[in-house]
């Protein structure tokens, strides 16, 4: 996901190009696998840098924290970043970087703006903490472990020991009745 700013970085401020970004088999988050990952990047010449605007869209393959079941999660990446170059186009001279706390990335001296570590770091924060294949998933029975989704177990629900005097008295006023 590199993308050539020389031209853009000899432009005056305020010159803007778009682009339209299509990886086949990229690996957004380690062990989550090699997904596609598109959509349209927009980058505007500042005074001192490169804004970068970009709406990307891909999926993860997760798995259910209920089920365990592998699915496949569509998230939705909207990156907004600077990025500032290392070597000034015009004379080729390095760039010192700003010294304050700034959050920025850098363009490397071939002046190609790489969006790979940006949108990992945008997946990483849109993945969901607790990864649902679906809002009505039952999980696995606690007692024998089958996936409730697609079959009724057996196993009677296990009775906390603290309800016993409850359940004692309850089933003894049935009994009277």
């Amino acid at each position: 996901m590199e993308l050539n700013v020389s031209q853009l970085l000899m432009e005056p401020s305020g010159s803007s190009r778009e682009y339209e970004l299509d990886e086949e088999s990229f690996e957004l988050v380690e062990s989550f696998g090699k997904n596609r990952i598109h959509g349209a990047v927009n980058l505007l010449r500042t005074n001192k840098s490169i804004w970068v605007s970009a709406g990307l869209h891909s999926t993860l393959d997760s798995e259910c924290g209920r089920c365990l079941t592998p699915y496949s999660h569509p998230i939705f990446l909207q990156v907004e970043e600077e990025y500032i170059p290392t070597l000034n186009p015009l004379t080729g001279a390095r760039v010192t970087p700003p010294s304050d706390d700034s959050d920025y990335y850098l363009i490397d001296e071939n002046h190609t703006l790489d969006l790979t570590e940006v949108a990992r770091e945008y997946a990483i924060m849109a993945l969901p903490m607790k990864p649902l294949c679906s809002q009505e998933c039952s999980g696995l029975c606690s007692t024998c472990g089958s996936n409730l989704n697609h079959t009724r177990c057996a196993c009677e629900a296990p009775v906390d020991p603290r309800w016993g005097p409850l359940l004692e008295l309850m089933s003894g006023a049935t009994e009277t009745n």
